[in-house]
């Protein structure tokens, strides 16, 4: 019986050591939700531009456009003010009740195409990430 109840505490403390590592690769995980989003996004912007001659801020008037990321992790908008004929924004932010609510360091993650040029930021909900960005890893 002693025997029984030490392997029950070994196994309880790796499974307490182990638990938390699991929860942060399962959000982590999910961000792919959000960047597989934002690029179906820029790829329905790229169709919409080659037959107009800016893009389209009006997320609803893109051809395949979404409002919420496949799997629904995710709300994604176009940035306001920031659409012309050579630039526009798009942001994922991470949906209320979803379990990925619980990433604190990527609230929402943003691509930013601007002469060409692609850029990814995100932000903890207090503020922009730093360099290197948390969110975007490989």
């Amino acid at each position: 019986m002693i025997e029984l109840l030490i392997v029950l505490a070994i196994a309880a403390i790796l499974a307490s050591i182990a638990w938390p590592a699991y929860q942060s690769q399962v959000l982590r995980g999910r961000r792919s939700d959000a960047m597989s989003a934002l690029a179906a996004v820029s790829q329905a912007q790229e169709r919409w531009r080659s037959d107009n001659p800016a893009y389209q801020s009006v997320m609803a008037d893109l051809p395949g456009g979404m409002a919420v990321s496949q799997g629904g992790h995710y709300d994604v908008t176009m940035v306001q003010g920031t659409v012309t004929a050579s630039a526009y924004s798009v942001r994922a932010t991470v949906k209320n009740g979803s379990p990925q609510a619980n990433d604190s360091a990527c609230q929402a993650m943003q691509m930013t195409l601007a002469a060409g040029r692609i850029t990814y930021t995100s932000s903890n909900g207090g503020g922009a990430n730093g360099d290197p960005d948390p969110c975007w890893v490989r």
